[in-house]
């Protein structure tokens, strides 16, 4: 059941492990202020509009020293349930984005200025290729250049749920029985 809250999937803006498996500095964005200042204004935007409070969806693998996000709740480890429970999930590029497919939510993905050029044109093909949508940077939204839209394309959320999520050849068997006759043999 869908709780009234909207979901944002931190990726945290100045860490990524991707820097040691790449061997160099690896930069989410070229102004963490900037970034950080738009994301919590379109936060508060986004807030109003729902009627729902933000949670920060976080991963263990970093933990924030300081909120970033005007004490907006930051929770760890739970990502996945919150975007199921989650009325809206924002977010840019994280595969845990999946999960608004297998839960039918909708999904909101923000390009910024502050990123590179590769870095904005994976945020696009993600939200075209998973959720049949455009992306938009979050200057766009301030400056009300673009309307926020939460629609979902049904057919194109069934369509990627079974490309990802389900097993052609699948036998559907019952498990106890299954394991009883293993065991049995």
């Amino acid at each position: 059941k869908k709780k009234n809250f909207i979901v944002y999937v931190d990726e945290n803006v100045n860490f990524s492990r991707d820097q040691y498996i790449l061997s160099k500095k690896y930069v989410k964005t070229s102004d963490q202020n900037s970034f950080v200042r738009d994301i919590n204004i379109f936060f508060d935007l986004i807030e109003k509009k729902y009627k729902s409070k933000i949670i920060i969806a976080c991963s263990k693998k970093h933990v924030y020293k300081k909120n970033l996000f005007k004490k907006r709740k930051i929770i760890y480890g739970k990502t996945l349930e919150l975007i199921s429970k989650s009325k809206i999930t924002l977010g840019h590029k994280s595969d845990a984005l999946f999960q608004s497919i297998y839960s039918n939510t909708p999904v909101i993905l923000l390009k910024h200025k502050s990123f590179s050029l590769l870095r904005n044109l994976q945020i696009d093909l993600k939200s075209v290729n998973l959720f049949n949508k455009y992306s938009y940077n979050i200057e766009d939204y301030l400056n009300k250049k673009t309307n926020i839209d939460i629609a979902i394309d049904k057919n194109f959320y069934k369509k990627n749920f079974k490309k990802y999520f389900l097993s052609t050849n699948l036998q559907r068997q019952n498990f106890i029985s299954k394991f009883k006759e293993i065991l049995n043999k």
